[in-house]
């Protein structure tokens, strides 16, 4: 009986933490981004 429901959640929080991964890894993508330009554009 339990096991089942451990199942069930274990689905749910892949599947709500999937699209939050990718929002968060462009977020972080697009501040390194930015952070290297001005490091780029300041030491040039």
């Amino acid at each position: 009986m339990t096991s089942p429901d451990a199942a069930g959640s274990a689905t749910q929080l892949p599947s709500t933490g999937m699209p939050l991964l990718p929002l968060l890894a462009g977020g972080v993508g697009l501040l390194l981004a930015g952070a290297l330009l001005r490091r780029r554009t300041r030491v040039s």
